[in-house]
């Protein structure tokens, strides 16, 4: 499959989508307490201290990584409104900027003899 000769970027659907996800890490924050919650609950009701302890190592490892989800949704969402405000502030930029060189281009006239499209030669 050949390579794109550009990206089709809407600026305004990506920082919508960016928003989007950036909400959505409080509900991976929430799953991560409830974790915590649970295994702190059923810590409570072993009796067995090698199951205590699987136990005790497991949520060490899946709490923080829990957590670690609801942060990264967190900033993905960020990087992705940044993105998309940065592409539309560009589009804004070289848009000012083209108005303003075609205009220096317009007062300065042209010296072409015929239309450019023109199928007879100048004579």
């Amino acid at each position: 499959m050949p390579e794109p000769a550009f990206f089709e970027v809407h600026p305004d659907e990506v920082i919508r989508a960016g928003h989007a996800t950036a909400h959505t890490s409080r509900p991976w924050d929430s799953w991560a307490r409830r974790i915590r919650i649970t295994y702190q609950e059923t810590a409570g009701k072993l009796h067995d201290t090698r199951i205590l302890y699987a136990m005790d190592r497991y949520a060490e490892m899946v709490v923080p990584a829990a957590t670690r989800v609801g942060q990264r949704v967190a900033n993905l969402g960020v990087d992705t409104t940044s993105a998309g405000s940065v592409v539309h502030n560009s589009d804004v930029d070289a848009a000012t900027t083209l108005h303003r060189q075609s205009g220096t281009a317009a007062e300065q006239g042209s010296f072409l003899s015929r239309p450019v499209n023109s199928w007879t030669t100048a004579t």
